[in-house]
């Protein structure tokens, strides 16, 4: 119970700094920067029981999912584990791209997060049509949940979701980032 309350004000920190990225500062945003140190200004950093930060998987690089991208690289009680991509995206160029070191595991099959005991929450930044399967797999994998809204399009699914994520005793969060 401990754990999940350390999880959520984890998810809390990052839903902080996501929100100031777009509605704080409307150009030259800091927190765009993954050398800025003012995305992580004044905020304390969540540590785990064991002293490591939480360890997470990013799903979904596309505008938003690089957003997250930034801010899970830059925020010290967060250790990006691996990052889901769609199958149409090339990793290689996208590593590149975004300076993703090889440390990081890079994949289009989302099971790669969901197996890797390692990681603890999965970050869901992909299409609205694949959310509700992906947190209820994160979720039967034992994996807490950040989403960006919504949850999905359909009332019923958003209920089960949710209702998925109590029986598991794991956060499901949804941000809405605006």
């Amino acid at each position: 119970e401990g754990d999940a309350m350390n999880i959520c004000f984890t998810f809390y920190q990052l839903y902080d700094v996501a929100t100031m990225a777009t509605s704080r500062f409307k150009t030259n945003s800091p927190y765009l920067d993954l050398k800025s140190s003012a995305a992580t200004s004044g905020h304390d950093s969540f540590k785990s029981a064991d002293g490591d930060p939480l360890s997470v998987a990013l799903i979904g690089l596309g505008r938003i999912g690089v957003m997250y991208l930034r801010h899970l690289s830059s925020t010290p009680s967060i250790s990006l584990k691996c990052v889901v991509i769609s199958a149409r995206q090339n990793a290689d160029t996208i590593r590149q791209r975004y300076g993703i070191p090889l440390s990081i595991d890079m994949t289009s099959d989302p099971t790669v997060a969901f197996s890797d005991s390692a990681i603890r929450a999965v970050v869901i930044a992909s299409s609205t049509d694949s959310h509700t399967q992906l947190i209820l797999d994160s979720l039967a994998a034992g994996k807490a949940v950040y989403c960006e809204k919504p949850i999905s399009t359909s009332l019923t699914e958003t209920k089960l979701c949710y209702s998925a994520a109590k029986t598991a005793g794991l956060p499901l969060f949804c941000a809405f980032n605006r």
